[in-house]
């Protein structure tokens, strides 16, 4: 039999001309977050990429959950109504999803390269995304009419519906790897009041590089981490229920716990979830994804950002967007980002030490960040604001030693920030600690699913034990008397920059 070589078309333009591959980012905010006076990471993460070079990158943010509403509703009692239902069941997360797939429907092309972005349920969609693109792929541009199938196909946990999806990816749809995907605290119930999950969203065979920064002191119940998990065999697929189903579920819940046969007593119930074989397309690239969890001081908003408002000199959160940015930069996933941004939110010098850990005896002058620029790498463009700032960490050795010394300074005031806890400081989230929820977990002797229905009351997560934990090196430098909430084996645990 004769085989036949595809050769993947060059890009073009829409002139026929040839037209280098770009960097597509897209950054996906919290809950009921929006651009303000207290910005999350993701807004911060936003505002350091370079944005003027469409040829070259190309970026969009999507504001928290929470904080979309469909056309029409725009009375105050309405919005007020639809923010409350948002929180509550996650009523727009599709919509989210699928704003996100639209915007690369309409400007991905051949070799561009992805990055995803996002914090607590915008970490979620950002997932999510990934997982319907591995599930489904990349419909063409201006497709809109698919994208309702597409989507009840995606969602669906049905065992039949994995050969229907592999073969409408190869109809379709495109295969779109994922360069690079960073989220900050990523929440496994993306519904205050009810439990909603997207197939994928855990494990994802197109994703290069995963980088997951984690609150160590999260423990309200409806905040519990999505971790990265490992794969059992077969691609984990978490069902997702429709509206009435989760109410008449709800209902049947309520209605056990309450039982007076059963003593009106917690009945704590183990379940194993349901896996899935998800039939791969032949051109789907998988890789064995380059996966880092690293676990901060601190609670959700903490480690994520929009607990302290922007005028504020130090915040806790800004140690894990400089080490996301650092991660990015480390992954050579071909990232712009703006020289004298970097310099406004002081992370410049910190990332210059990636490429210049210690000046030792290497020849020539010392590089700086702003000469990393190589083909096919991360790159910092200069501004106007920046170029001053280029010109003096090039300068004499002993003034970058000062600014070392004050960037040294700087993360120490940084550390010694206070925790903002909302169980203090909003008692009314103690009213879902004494709720039954249902958590499920990943055995770490079989990588086998669990589930249990429990009273929470406040505790602290539960860090997974099938690797040691790696702690961010900020950790350490807190106050000695500092100890987390999360719990784990203390002693396991290895610190990392």
């Amino acid at each position: 039999m004769t085989s036949v070589s595809v050769v993947p078309p060059t890009p073009k333009d829409s002139l026929g001309l040839v037209r280098k591959p770009r960097t597509i980012v897209l950054c996906f905010d919290g809950t009921s977050n929006e651009y303000g006076t207290e910005n999350t990471n993701v807004v911060k993460f936003y505002s350091l990429l370079k944005k003027d070079k469409t040829d070259e990158q190309i970026c969009y943010y999507q504001p928290g959950i929470g904080t979309y509403f469909q056309p029409g509703v725009v009375s105050p009692f309405l919005r007020w109504w639809a923010t409350g239902l948002d929180m509550a069941i996650a009523w727009y997360l599709s919509q989210h999803v699928l704003d996100g797939y639209k915007f690369l429907m309409q400007n991905y092309n051949v070799g561009d390269k992805v990055c995803i972005f996002g914090f607590s349920r915008g970490a979620y969609t950002a997932r999510a995304l990934a997982g319907m693109l591995l599930k489904i792929g990349l419909l063409s541009k201006d497709n809109d009419a698919q994208l309702s199938f597409a989507y009840k196909l995606y969602k669906s946990n049905n065992p039949d519906s994995g050969p229907i999806a592999a073969g409408f990816k190869r109809t379709f749809c495109r295969s779109v790897p994922i360069e690079f995907i960073g989220v900050w605290d990523t929440v496994a119930s993306v519904g205050v009041l009810t439990r909603r999950s997207l197939p994928f969203v855990t494990t994802n065979t197109t994703i290069k590089t995963f980088r997951h920064a984690l609150a160590l002191d999260e423990r309200r119940a409806r905040f519990r981490a999505s971790y990265y998990h490992r794969p059992n065999g077969e691609a984990v697929q978490a069902p997702i229920s429709h509206m009435g189903t989760m109410v008449r579920d709800a209902h049947s819940r309520w209605r056990r716990f309450f039982s007076k046969d059963k003593g009106r007593s917690l009945k704590v119930v183990h379940d194993m979830i349901n896996d899935h074989r998800l039939p791969q397309a032949n051109d789907d690239a998988i890789f064995k994804t380059d996966v880092k969890e690293v676990w901060f001081a601190g609670c959700h908003g903490d480690v994520g950002g929009g607990s302290t408002p922007d005028t504020d000199d130090f915040a806790l959160s800004d140690i894990p967007l400089r080490w996301m940015v650092k991660e990015a930069i480390q992954a050579q996933c071909g990232l712009l980002f703006d020289s004298g941004e970097l310099s406004r939110n002081n992370i410049s010098q910190s990332i210059a030490d990636i490429f210049n850990p210690r000046p030792s005896s290497s020849k020539g002058k010392q590089r700086t960040l702003h000469d990393f620029t190589m083909p096919g790498r991360i790159k910092v463009e200069r501004s106007s604001a920046g170029a001053a700032d280029n010109a003096s960490a090039s300068g004499s050795s002993g003034h970058s030693e000062v600014q070392q010394t004050a960037q040294s300074e700087r993360d120490m005031s940084e550390v010694m920030q206070p925790i903002h806890d909302e169980l203090k400081r909003k008692p009314i989230w103690w009213i879902l600690e004494v709720v039954p929820t249902k958590y499920t977990w990943q055995r770490s002797s079989s990588n086998k699913w669990a589930a249990e229905w429990s009273i929470h009351l406040g505790e602290g997560r539960g860090v997974p034990d099938n690797a040691p934990p790696l702690f961010h090196e900020s950790v350490r430098r807190r106050d000695i008397k500092y100890k987390p909430r999360a719990r784990y084996e203390p002693g396991t645990e290895v610190y990392v920059d």
